[in-house]
């Protein structure tokens, strides 16, 4: 009989997903330590953080800036693991502020590119990444890189840009960038941005339209019906849009709904403005009628009603 010899399997496999213990461990690391050791200035000897002595560092330690940058290199495979863009986005965003690689214009434009784009796939139901978009927007160096200055402006805008325009633009620099749209993880963050690309349409359809049928947003989207139903769904579960389809009349509103006391409480507040405006005209009409000496009953502005 022959036997056949199967391989022992390892003690330790590889773990499939990445440990718990490394955000907690993360945590142990304070960012404000890759800013000149902690704090501007400390030297050796120095009193730190709740009464600690400054050591110096062990011979054969690598600069701060290597350590940051290696830092948020394995937070970003991390939260790349996780699928949390907005993660992503904040940990190369602080790898960027780096003076080595602000000093090599190759590694800065890189890095803000990859920055650029998962600011992109950040949901924007989330506030920090609109903060994150908006400061990215700002960073001077994308003079030199005007596809991705027009990629912000777009996402930060209410222009409808239909996926086959959109991919015809920036298919090529999608292409180009491999460390987002290629290996592991690269093809759901593609499909991601056509998400992201159909939840701004969405977004800016419903900037310009208080109700529309599902044909219209469906024309507008460049989807058929059914796909734009989902997004808009999709967005008002995520809570980032106030949305109400009515499914048999085919009809899309995005006006949030009024209850008659919204209604009686919005007249209200706006007689309450217009009597506050009148009681300050009517203020200003005797100071000036007073500064004259201008007799207004006398001339049958104010006052003088007719007796029962």
């Amino acid at each position: 009989a022959h036997h056949h010899h199967h391989p022992t399997p390892p003690l330790h496999p590889p773990p499939t997903t990445p440990p718990f213990s490394a955000h907690i461990l993360s945590k142990k690391v304070a960012p404000r330590a890759f800013i000149d050791g902690g704090k501007k200035g400390q030297t050796a000897g120095d009193v730190g953080i709740e009464g600690t002595v400054i050591e110096a560092p062990i011979p054969g330690t690598p600069a701060i800036d290597a350590l940051k940058l290696k830092h948020y290199d394995l937070m970003v495979r991390y939260w790349q693991f996780k699928e949390e863009d907005v993660e992503v986005t904040r940990c190369l965003r602080a790898a960027y502020d780096t003076p080595c690689v602000l000093a090599d214009a190759a590694a800065a434009d890189a890095l803000l590119k990859r920055t650029c784009w998962y600011a992109v796939l950040a949901p924007k139901s989330s506030s920090d990444a609109a903060t994150l978009l908006a400061s990215t927007a700002l960073e001077p160096r994308l003079d030199g890189l005007p596809l991705y200055r027009k990629l912000l402006a777009l996402f930060r805008g209410r222009d409808i840009v239909r996926w086959p325009d959109f991919e015809a633009e920036y298919g090529p620099e999608v292409a180009a960038v491999a460390d987002v749209f290629g290996g592991t993880g690269g093809a759901a963050r593609l499909e991601r941005l056509r998400v992201r690309v159909t939840q701004h349409n969405v977004h800016a359809a419903a900037s310009y339209y208080e109700r529309l049928t599902l044909a219209r947003l469906a024309a507008l989207l460049g989807l058929g019906e059914g796909a734009s139903e989902r997004a808009v769904a999709g967005l008002v579960s995520s809570g980032a849009l106030v949305a109400k389809i009515d499914r048999p009349a085919r009809i899309v509103s995005f006006a949030p709904t009024r209850t008659p006391d919204d209604v009686l409480n919005g007249w209200a507040g706006g007689i309450s403005r217009l009597l506050t405006v009148l009681d300050r005209a009517g203020a200003a009409i005797a100071k000036e009628a007073a500064v004259h000496r201008v007799d207004l009953a006398a001339a049958g502005l104010v006052g003088g009603g007719s007796s029962a």
